[in-house]
């Protein structure tokens, strides 16, 4: 039988960075693992009306809960909310710098950090590379050349 589901069951420990995946709790968790190079942490995503907003930086991860893993996602841009980066960047939106995609988060009251999408790793801001910011932005999965989201993004 071809069993074509895009998510997998997993644990914390099994994610590697830069993956997308989804807790399994009352509000469902978004998030993407990321690290310091030694140590993996969580950028989570909550849609539940009260959390929602700014991402935020969990430094150990989600190692007690129910992990769905999506291996094959995708991350798009909305273009029309494309803008040049005045200051910081805010927090959650797709930062293009250079050849990199990159995405700020809080962590903790008053400190930012930002992390490199692709591979998950932190990462800082260079001032010499010129910047844009998608501040809009989705996660989902192409099926039949469309684009069937599974989780969006407004700053």
């Amino acid at each position: 039988m071809d069993v074509q589901i895009n998510g997998r069951a997993a644990r914390f420990a099994d994610l590697r960075p830069g993956a997308f995946f989804c807790a399994l709790r009352a509000e469902s968790l978004f998030g993407i693992c990321v690290t310091d190079g030694t140590i993996k942490g969580a950028l989570l995503f909550s849609e539940a009306p009260k959390q929602s907003g700014n991402p935020w930086l969990v430094d150990r991860g989600l190692p007690n809960d129910a992990i769905v893993m999506f291996p094959s996602a995708v991350m798009k841009a909305d273009l029309s909310s494309v803008s040049a980066t005045g200051g910081s960047p805010p927090f959650g939106a797709i930062i293009s710098s250079g050849e990199d995609y990159l995405i700020r988060a809080s962590a903790g009251l008053g400190n930012a950090v930002t992390f490199n999408l692709s591979t998950g790793m932190i990462v800082e801001i260079s001032t010499q590379t010129t910047s844009i910011v998608f501040p809009n932005w989705q996660i989902g999965h192409c099926e039949n050349h469309k684009f069937e989201p599974l989780f969006s993004f407004k700053a």
